[in-house]
């Protein structure tokens, strides 16, 4: 989690923002554990930064021999600048 909210932190600086709204993942089919899981883990996470409220939107990837198989991959975030 630690390395996914550095990756949203760095985007969100990128582009100026003052909070992120909303972050879409995909989660690897080899990821070993699931959707709910990662909310939990990801309100915790975010609690007091600049995503606290963000939506998390997580799509589940079904292919183990894809790239990312065992990972949460950062696929977009809209923020408020």
């Amino acid at each position: 989690m630690a390395a996914l909210l550095a990756q949203i932190e760095a985007a969100a600086a990128r582009r100026g923002a003052r909070r992120v709204l909303a972050v879409r993942v995909r989660l690897g089919a080899l990821a070993g554990f699931d959707e709910e899981h990662l909310g939990e883990h990801w309100a915790l996470a975010v609690a007091g930064g600049i995503a606290e409220g963000a939506e998390l939107c997580v799509s589940r990837s079904d292919d183990p021999l894809a790239s990312g198989a065992h990972t949460v991959t950062l696929e977009s975030i809209d923020v408020e600048v």
